[in-house]
């Protein structure tokens, strides 16, 4: 028996009445809810859009002013930085920021070329600066002297002073110091002696180092001498193998004895201050003064000499304060922002790394910073930029160092590229604009020893006189800074970081002489990077 199945196909009138009845509800829930979310939407032209608009502004300016590296231009109106590369060319970045109080429009532009608006709204403006004071002082080291002799005797009326063993002679020695002086250091004695009736002797010779009350403190050398005499006097060196550095006002004692028994040389001697010459007749345990004569010692020395420090200030900038005011608001704003690196008070900055022709620099925004007035070189001819060759760099004619400022050139140069490099640096120093100060940094390179030499010379009276020579740099680019004090005509040094200085520099007149501030080069060095900055307020 077949059973029949009926399937029924699509809705009933109350299921159909039903659910459209619901999907009302859902429909009108929707609606409701997208109307109340679009009324929360702001508009282009509504004050919570403005607001979104302003922190994007801000937050550019809070980013360019933290990587400031100089502040070229700062006022209650304006301000312009220079920040790092931020477009691939290998230059620095121009960033100026303009308030305008006739449109009331805050503008950015960029390496003086683009131009943006950052607000168009704002009822007043006004830049403040927080700047600090760093004293900084130049510490220069203590350098050596060429080697010198001296003797400690009057050189007059020699007579012979027997030695023998149980006689010794001897004598303190010191030299004549200077103020600025800090030690010196010995490298050898010298005696004379002459032969009475052996013309082979041994001589035993100590130094010691002389305390409180004349009292041996400590011996510093021992050594006998062996010498061939003859009947004339004759100097005896006796060298010192490791030389002995010694504090400023420290005398060395030395005396000599023959190591024979009998008198068979003579010492010669003269006269000597009194408490300076001695006899031993006990092997040395006692001494006693000898008034005339005294044993004649010459010496060779080092003087240790330091020069006073130079402390400067000089103000840095540490941040940022921006006043200002919205049309839409009627409360004053604050912003403040950090500068990172704290750059300092600078006049005039100018910087290359010769990555890039220099008719494109122009990060004064006051026209271009360089110009080639010659060359016989290269420029830039490898990726990481450098000057090479002989050229003439010539900036602006604005540069000019007052009294009251000082003119810091930065310059990492090297020599071993080539033959050499030779950098001379031009500035103008008083406020009638009539003299000029002229420096120059040669730098040479030992092939074999494979290591530099830096002299520093200033021109006087037509000519160039060596000032200062810096051995044993190491290869590759050496960091030079000089900082110029004009007002004392001084100038300083830091190379690879250390300091030296200060030296006198002579002035000339400007009359026949190209007063812009300029950097030469010479030879076949490389410079990698220049910077020349008027510090000042």
């Amino acid at each position: 028996m077949r059973t029949s199945h009926r399937y029924r196909i699509g809705f009933t009138l109350i299921e159909m009445v039903v659910s459209m009845a619901v999907m009302s509800i859902i429909l009108s829930a929707i609606g409701v809810t997208l109307a109340v979310s679009l009324n929360t939407i702001p508009s282009v032209t509504s004050p919570e859009f403005q607001l979104v608009d302003r922190v994007r502004g801000w937050d550019q300016f809070i980013q360019d002013m933290h990587y400031a590296q100089h502040i070229l231009q700062h006022d209650e109106a304006s301000v312009a930085v220079v920040v790092d590369d931020r477009n691939g060319n290998g230059n620095v970045e121009r960033i100026e920021y303009t308030w305008s109080d006739d449109n009331k429009t805050l503008k950015r532009t960029y390496n003086g070329v683009s131009h943006t608006t950052v607000f168009d709204n704002l009822e007043a403006l006004k830049f403040g600066y927080i700047l600090h004071q760093g004293v900084y002082s130049f510490e220069p080291p203590v350098v050596e002297s060429e080697n010198l002799i001296a003797r400690i005797d009057t050189g007059v009326l020699p007579v012979k002073i027997n030695v023998k063993e149980n006689l010794w002679q001897g004598s303190m020695i010191l030299p004549k110091h200077n103020l600025g002086d800090e030690g010196w250091i010995l490298d050898a004695i010298y005696f004379y002696a002459q032969e009475l009736t052996s013309d082979e002797v041994d001589f035993h010779v100590e130094c010691w180092t002389v305390g409180e009350n004349d009292g041996l403190v400590a011996k510093v050398l021992e050594k006998t001498v062996e010498v061939d005499l003859t009947n004339h006097y004759k100097a005896v060196p006796v060298i010192f193998s490791e030389p002995i550095e010694l504090e400023l006002n420290q005398k060395v004692f030395v005396f000599v004895k023959s190591m024979d028994a009998e008198d068979n040389v003579a010492l010669l001697g003269s006269v000597v201050n009194a408490g300076m010459a001695k006899f031993s007749t006990d092997q040395g345990k006692t001494w006693n003064d000898v008034l005339w004569p005294g044993v004649s010692v010459a010496f060779k020395y080092r003087k240790l000499t330091s020069q006073d420090s130079k402390v400067y200030t000089r103000e840095h900038f540490k941040g940022i304060e921006v006043h200002y005011k919205n049309q839409e608001e009627s409360e004053d704003q604050n912003l403040y922002v950090n500068f990172f690196n704290q750059p300092q008070l600078s006049k005039t900055v100018l910087y290359s790394d010769f990555s890039t022709t220099l008719a494109n620099l122009d990060i004064t925004g006051n026209g271009i910073d360089w110009s080639l007035e010659s060359t016989k070189g290269n420029l830039s001819t490898e990726d990481e930029g450098y000057l090479s060759g002989e050229h003439e760099l010539k900036t602006l004619d604005h540069i000019l160092a007052r009294d009251e400022d000082y003119v810091l050139a930065h310059i990492v140069a090297s020599s071993s590229r080539k033959q050499g490099s030779l950098i001379d640096t031009r500035t103008r120093v008083d406020v009638s604009e009539t003299h000029v100060v002229e420096t120059m940094f040669e730098l040479t390179y030992n092939k074999q020893q494979e290591i530099q030499s830096l002299t520093f010379s200033n021109k006087r009276s037509g000519d160039w006189e060596s000032i200062v020579s810096i051995n044993h740099l190491p290869m590759g680019y050496i960091d030079i800074r000089q900082l110029i004090d004009p007002d004392r005509r001084e100038a300083y040094l830091i190379v690879q970081g250390a300091a030296y200085g200060p030296y006198d520099l002579e002035q000339m007149q400007a009359d026949n002489i190209s007063t812009d501030m300029i950097v030469k080069t010479y030879k076949e060095g490389a410079i990698n990077s220049a910077s020349l900055s008027v510090i000042g307020d």
